[in-house]
């Protein structure tokens, strides 16, 4: 599940590249929720392939034998 501070995070930065940062705290709850709604669900759907990606970065960084296999890839 991703949190709702990096929600609130891509939701803002999003809002932000139309309107002045401070305009966040005056937007109506309904569009304030749909910024969120819409950020949630794009980190969502980007969310495994950020994991992919983090667990293929780790893996090279320890370069130890024995690591299971990347769960966030399809090992077909």
């Amino acid at each position: 599940m991703i949190p709702d501070a990096a929600v609130e995070a891509a939701a803002r930065a999003v809002f932000e590249q139309q309107y002045e940062p401070e305009e966040w705290k005056l937007v109506v709850w309904q569009t304030r929720q749909r910024h969120l709604d819409d950020a949630r669900l794009a980190l969502d759907a980007a969310a495994p392939h950020l994991m992919a990606q983090a667990w293929d970065e780790g893996k090279d960084v320890r370069r130890c034998d024995g690591v299971p296999p990347n769960p966030y890839r399809s090992q077909a």
